[in-house]
């Protein structure tokens, strides 16, 4: 239940403090005076948008708190576990909004997003106002009430998962068969492209060797010079370093025999001797590679030319042309088995369709059942709120196409009344007066909604058009449901004031050139006043006095 409500910077209210008791409350207070904001400042601590032009005039910021009193329940610690917050039997949820527009949100101390506010907030507050009212056009909101009359929960939740894998198996199915269109398409494309690549022997680094072997064939008489007089020095005419360092060598071993000191020189000379011979293997093996390059050099030249064309030609470099090669291979390799896919995937959808009839068949089927006793139950109830004569049918219409199918079930619910004998059956939206749309709302939200103590109903003027013995009416079903949970009522009624344990008087003042609006919690005498007021306007006589007198006691 609702503890206490605090608001700063609200429109005229600059700053006032609400302390909430269970049971029957209720607000009144002239047109115009603020009722209406308090609503919309606990609206919008549950995260409910708000305009900065709500903003008090002068004002950087404003800020809403409320706290509730929430008993334990299985439902309770299983949203919260949902939402990843603390178990906690006091709820405080602060909000505030500045000029720029940013607001900030909190629960309970900590961080939270809206969509949090507004799951803990339906967890909390049954609204039934005006706007509500408007809602029972949508044959999807009224479908919403029915599955809450009649806890479907388990069974929606079963359908809303065969619905899901119902979408993903058709969307599945529907993407495989644009890339089999696809591929029929491109296939004669894609095997002439793996075509020519697998042709094409494509290697990496491939391009590099070629070109660096281009430029060696560019140089190659210059190159063959230089390798020659290198052989020439090394091996033949006058220098012949081979010669010379046998000889050196000779001589240095005949020298190490005779003086040990000498051995370093020998090993040197080694060293040298086998370092000309090493180089002297590798110039000639260069001058025999130049030689026979020379002879494919037109190969060399047609595959060059023949790589960069593929290059150009794809956009792609070589190595990008074998990872594309592979590509073609699986798109060629799947396109063979989409038949095999696409009946795999006819068959997954068919098993989904089959699951998705049957959880929508149980479904409808506890709809069903649920529609007799709901209609009877408003009936009831419109009976004691003075419409005796009501006829009423909850009209199920469903859905044969899987595709009319939507997240809520196969059929939708609409509401065919009738409020006076004689008088066909017609849809809600279409008989409906002010007084007679107040006590349909309040009987089919009392039906609806099992009262709980962790609920907060609140009504909003929704006793707009009633009047005499309706309007005690309401008020009576009121007091019957705040006996299990606490109920806030807006009200212009005496009649349905004077039933409520608590009663609340917003009044309006202006101070200088300031609105102020302040609510203040009545004592019994203050209490008269108040409903000898809203019986007989700003003029208390002493008949309104003693009339309301009356009714409160």
């Amino acid at each position: 239940m609702l503890s206490r409500l605090e608001i700063r910077n609200f429109g005229v209210i600059e700053e006032s403090q609400l302390d909430f008791q269970p049971g029957f409350t209720v607000l009144s207070g002239e047109t115009g005076s603020g009722k209406s904001i308090i609503l919309q400042a606990l609206n919008f601590v549950l995260g409910e948008k708000l305009e900065v032009e709500a903003l008090r005039a002068g004002s950087q910021d404003l800020e809403v708190r409320a706290s509730f009193e929430v008993p334990f329940s299985p439902e309770l610690e299983l949203l919260l576990k949902h939402l990843n917050l603390d178990l906690d039997e006091t709820w405080i949820f602060s909000r505030c909004l500045n000029r720029a527009g940013k607001t900030k949100a909190y629960f309970n101390n900590q961080v939270v997003t809206l969509k949090t506010l507004k799951e803990l907030g339906s967890f909390l507050l049954l609204q039934a106002n005006q706007h509500a009212a408007l809602k029972l056009f949508d044959s999807q909101y009224t479908l919403g009430l029915l599955d809450t009359y009649g806890r479907h929960e388990e069974l929606l939740s079963a359908y809303t998962q065969a619905y899901q894998a119902y979408l993903t198996s058709y969307q599945e199915l529907k993407a495989l068969e644009k890339q089999h269109q696809e591929a029929q398409e491109k296939q004669d494309y894609w095997t002439y492209q793996l075509k020519e690549l697998t042709q094409a022997k494509l290697q990496a680094g491939e391009l590099e060797k070629l070109e660096i072997k281009k430029q060696r064939l560019k140089n190659k008489v210059q190159l063959l010079e230089a390798l020659s007089a290198l052989l020439q020095l090394a091996k033949e005419g006058e220098w012949n370093l081979s010669e010379q360092l046998s000889q050196s060598l000779h001589w240095a071993n005949k020298a190490s025999r005779l003086d040990e000191s000498f051995a370093a020189s020998l090993e040197s000379l080694e060293s040298l001797n086998a370092s000309l011979e090493t180089l002297s293997q590798d110039w000639e093996r260069q001058v025999e590679e130049l030689s026979e390059e020379g002879e494919d050099f037109e190969a060399s030249e047609t595959r060059l030319f023949q790589l960069k064309q593929l290059e150009k030609k794809y956009a792609k470099s070589v190595e990008e042309l074998i990872v594309y090669e592979e590509v073609l291979k699986e798109r060629l390799a799947v396109y063979e088995d989409f038949e095999f896919l696409l009946k795999e995937a006819q068959q997954k959808l068919q098993q989904a369709s089959s699951s998705l009839v049957k959880e929508a068949n149980r479904l409808s089927q506890a709809r069903k059942n649920s529609v007799k006793t709901l209609k009877d139950q408003v009936l009831g109830l419109l009976d004691r709120l003075a419409l005796p004569k009501t006829r009423l049918e909850l009209r199920l219409h469903s859905f044969e196409d899987l595709a009319d199918f939507s997240p809520q079930g196969a059929e939708v619910l609409q509401i065919w009344l009738s409020f006076n004998p004689g008088e066909d059956l017609r849809p809600f939206e279409e008989v409906i007066s002010g007084g007679e749309l107040s006590r349909f709302l309040l009987a089919l939200f009392l039906s609806a909604y099992p009262a709980s103590p962790a609920k907060t109903f609140i009504f909003d003027e929704i006793d707009s058009g009633v009047g005499g013995q309706a309007a005690e009416l309401m008020g009576r079903r009121l007091q019957e449901l705040s006996q299990k949970s606490q109920v806030l009522a807006v009200t212009h009624l005496p009649q349905v004031a004077a039933l409520a344990q608590w009663h609340y008087r917003v009044e309006k003042t202006v101070q200088g050139e300031r609105t102020f609006t302040r609510v203040k919690n009545l004592e019994k005498e203050e209490r008269v006043q108040e409903l000898a007021r809203m019986l007989a306007g700003l003029q208390l006589t002493p008949q309104a006095l003693e009339h309301a007198r009356e009714m409160l006691n």
